[in-house]
């Protein structure tokens, strides 16, 4: 007897992490070792940030193929939100763990019929959130899919955008690099380290013009966020209350 199968109700994140494929051809076990361990440091924090015994109910998964990442996080009654938050801070991490790693991504999330198991990834969530990354989002950004924004309730709420920022083009994207994932004054060591990292990004674009567009809006996010936190850093401990 064959069985049935059905999607259900899921935010997913699709994430591609830029140039990775070019250094698995340079050295294909080291590709392999950064990301997973960028991985296993994700989780790591995300456990440290959010407590899993007061998040019970979110329940995420990871599935890694070469260099793309897919986060998702099944929703349920009035539980939204907190599930889009929890993927959304995962999101930020990884990007965070990629960056301190040397390597930017791009990614879309999106909410709608997923599916999962050991075999096998499907469903329009899944659909939309890869068209946010390959053809929308353009910049190293992660960008949240429309319908989601408007689901939610985010644009009109401030409070549900803390982990969140909206671009020039009007679209909201996740702001990984977040007092309130981190803290402030170990953010401002992360920033100026990532401001100091943008030349040797310039250099290995080596005059590629698609990927200096690219490489100038990432350095835009970071002058802004510099701009928003505390002159004289010291070091700090992780924000634990996120």
């Amino acid at each position: 007897m064959s069985n049935t199968y059905e999607t259900k109700e899921t935010v997913v994140a699709f994430i591609d992490v830029l140039g990775a494929t070019a250094k698995m051809y340079e050295d294909e076990d080291k590709a392999l070792s950064i990301v997973h361990n960028v991985y296993n440091e994700a989780i790591k924090l995300h456990k440290h940030l959010f407590d899993p015994e007061k998040n019970k109910n979110v329940k995420l998964k990871v599935n890694i193929f070469s260099d793309n990442i897919v986060i998702s996080a099944e929703t349920f009654s009035k539980n939204q939100y907190l599930v889009f938050r929890a993927v959304v801070a995962f999101a930020a991490i990884i990007q965070y763990k990629f960056l301190d790693s040397g390597y930017l991504v791009r990614g879309g999330i999106s909410m709608g019929n997923f599916f999962v198991d050991d075999t096998m990834l499907w469903g329009t969530a899944l659909v939309d959130s890869y068209k946010l990354e390959s053809s929308i989002a353009i910049y190293p950004r992660m960008v949240i899919h429309p319908k989601v924004i408007a689901t939610l309730g985010i644009a009109t709420n401030p409070s549900k955008q803390r982990f969140l920022m909206q671009d020039l083009d009007g679209l909201f994207f996740v702001d990984y690099l977040n007092k309130d994932l981190y803290g402030e004054e170990q953010l401002v060591l992360f920033v100026l380290s990532f401001i100091a990292d943008v030349e040797r990004l310039e250099c290995e674009a080596n005059g590629n013009l698609t990927v200096m567009q690219k490489i100038n809006w990432h350095s835009s996010y970071l002058l802004h966020k510099l701009k928003t936190l505390p002159k004289k850093p010291k070091q700090g401990d992780l924000n634990e209350n996120v």
